[in-house]
């Protein structure tokens, strides 16, 4: 797995993810990334999943931690670009439900809460 950091606009990230998230060592690596973003102050994150291929149950649990993670903070975590195999799993486990879902990472970039 390959985690990318891209600022979208001043407090908004994109962490590219891409490959797979199937291991421990890659489920460690998504949260502290996310994690680490939480403490240089950043409150808007997106998790752009375009370049993932295959994410067990488990990574998605990684992925809602990290949901848990950036709220507790004040923050906001959106998910983009699930496609395929990704898309169904996210959509299987019904994660859409929770975290908000978007097409692209400019689509979840848009109309982020104020608190956020």
């Amino acid at each position: 797995m390959e985690v990318i950091r891209k600022e979208i606009q001043p407090g908004t990230i994109a962490l590219q993810i891409s490959g797979e998230v199937r291991t421990s060592n890659d489920r460690q690596r998504l949260t502290q990334s996310v994690e680490e973003e939480i403490q240089n102050g950043v409150r808007r994150v997106i998790l752009d999943l375009s370049g993932l291929q295959i994410i067990d149950s488990a990574g998605v649990g990684s992925i809602v931690l990290c949901y848990s993670h950036v709220r507790k903070a004040g923050g906001t975590l959106r998910l983009a670009g699930a496609k395929g195999m990704v898309e169904t799993v996210l959509k299987l486990t019904q994660i859409h439900r929770a975290i908000d879902l978007y097409p692209t990472i400019d689509e979840a970039a848009k109309n982020f809460p104020a608190s956020s």
